[in-house]
């Protein structure tokens, strides 16, 4: 016997339509829910991870009355928790089974986590949450351990040769140049969000490679950039690319203090 699921793709169906919670599951899984089933998507583009969410339950024949969407831009606390736990409880409008999508743009806070744990562990009838992130390193490994993860890729970036050198030039000058420079490569590439976002991509792109090859080198007096510098600025532009992407920020400000920063 076959099944195919809302998450596509075609195999032998399993003794339950839902796989153990804790694990990782590729798009192509043939898992639907059943009762209650916790999914963590991540995926760059928070907005991607919701669409995901959406066609998710659109398979499941979930009414769109029946799905709650909630969008933290600012980090989820606790009291946001409480908030939503209320709402898990009430029973669906139109379909047999609701949704609640929880999109997470910044971060949970260790007791927001605890407290959301508690749902996970005795999850309501009929229910099905969806949890959405650009990083699964937001959250506690007990609340990992309650999902099943399912990591949207990402188109492979590629620059061309000039561009490869333009941003190792902006990498490698940046402990160099004075903050006058860095708010002039702000105005440059921040006149518009997709601009914004561009940069972001490319310069994290840049770094990691530069990181991975400096890494790779024995000699420490070989290494052009501090690594632990590379990578903060690594970790700090990853940041940032997320909250440009998913919020309403100013991008130019928010790359003024990324490059001051740096």
């Amino acid at each position: 016997m076959s099944s195919s699921s809302a998450f596509g793709g075609t195999a032998k169906a399993p003794n339950t339509r839902f796989p153990p919670s804790g694990i990782n599951v590729a798009e192509g899984s043939i898992y639907s829910f059943q009762n209650m089933q916790t999914l963590l998507i991540i995926s760059k583009d928070v907005q991607k991870g919701i669409d995901r969410a959406m066609e998710i339950c659109k398979k499941e024949e979930i009414d769109v009355l029946d799905i709650d969407i909630n969008s933290f831009e600012k980090t989820l606390g606790i009291d946001d928790v409480r908030a939503l736990r209320k709402r898990l409880y009430l029973k669906p409008f139109k379909s047999k089974t609701k949704a609640m999508v929880i999109a997470i743009l910044d971060r949970a806070t260790i007791e927001a986590q605890n407290s959301l744990l508690k749902v996970l562990e005795e999850p309501p009838n009929n229910t099905i949450i969806v949890l959405v992130s650009a990083n699964k390193e937001l959250f506690l490994p007990t609340v990992l351990s309650r999902c099943v993860l399912i990591e949207l890729k990402d188109e492979d970036l590629k620059l061309s040769e000039e561009e490869l050198k333009r941003f190792v030039d902006i990498l490698s000058n940046l402990p160099k140049y004075e903050a006058g420079d860095k708010l002039k490569i702000a105005e440059t590439y921040g006149k518009t969000r997709e601009e914004a976002n561009s940069f972001l991509e490319k310069i994290t792109f840049v770094a990691r490679q530069v990181l991975l090859k400096q890494i790779n080198l024995q000699n420490e007096n070989n290494k052009d950039l501090d690594t632990a510098w590379l990578l903060n600025v690594l970790k700090t532009s990853q940041k940032t690319y997320t909250t440009v992407k998913n919020t309403n920020v100013s991008q130019r400000f928010s790359l003024e203090t990324l490059l001051l920063s740096s």
